[in-house]
């Protein structure tokens, strides 16, 4: 278990993925820097929230528990964690048991931070800059692998420090395996495994209706939009192809 929280190790990945900071200069940074004038340059808090939140509900952790969790990995102005930290840290670690299945848990909890990042960023959507990412409002079961696994820079580290060991590719084969059946589940394919655009088209027309985090400013205005919406999901989609099939 590093003895950093896991708040600040993901401060040390933020900085030198989003600032180009070195390790060493990053570590420095994190290690002086208060949790507010360390939010303000990650803006990572919200995300471990909601990393917490899924963990706890996941583990069946009492409300009082999941509070002492967060605490735990947020850890405030302390870098270093606190024995008490580290107790609750090991409490939860507790929670884990042969049986757990640590992808699933991990499955939900990535869902979870992007389904509240889809809540709270709705005005991402009309943004001039991002047409080409309107795709990202969508389940996270859309969006494909490569944008999905993006929020683990905010969950590895909780993961880690609860001692679950996650292989990135055996994470991967069940996410396509989730995708594979929310497409079929949702009539997104034809029999032979092809993307029936018009069909995820509807269903992003929707809006709320079709996925719940979604407000009226982040839902296609219109069909032409919800179709490009589609096609952009698509070309994210690695689970099926219209151009090549999976083997």
């Amino acid at each position: 278990m590093s003895k950093l929280s896991p708040y600040r190790v993901v401060g040390i990945k933020a900085l030198m993925e989003w600032n180009h900071m070195s390790e060493e200069d990053a570590t420095k940074a994190v290690m002086t820097l208060s949790h507010d004038e360390l939010e303000h340059e990650t803006r990572a808090t919200n995300s471990m929230k909601y990393g917490v939140e899924g963990i706890s509900r996941c583990l069946g952790l009492t409300k009082s528990q999941a509070e002492a969790f967060e605490k735990a990995v947020l850890g405030q102005d302390n870098p270093e964690m606190t024995p008490e930290q580290i107790k609750t840290l090991e409490m939860v670690k507790s929670k884990i048991t042969p049986n757990t299945n640590v992808y699933a848990l991990a499955l939900y909890t990535l869902k979870n931070i992007h389904d509240h990042w889809v809540e709270d960023n709705p005005t991402k959507f009309t943004k001039p800059d991002r047409p080409q990412k309107k795709y990202q409002h969508l389940p996270i079961q859309m969006i494909g692998w490569e944008d999905a696994k993006l929020d683990l820079l905010f969950l590895s580290p909780i993961l880690d420090s609860l001692g679950v060991e996650m292989n990135e590719i055996a994470l991967h084969l069940v996410y396509e395996k989730k995708v594979k059946e929310f497409y079929e589940r949702n009539g997104f394919v034809t029999p032979d495994g092809q993307i029936i655009t018009e069909k995820v088209a509807s269903a992003i027309a929707k809006g709320k209706e079709f996925y719940p985090p979604l407000t009226e400013v982040n839902t296609a205005k219109d069909m032409t939009e919800a179709i490009m919406v589609a096609k952009q999901s698509e070309a994210k989609t690695t689970t099926y192809s219209n151009t090549k099939q999976p083997k």
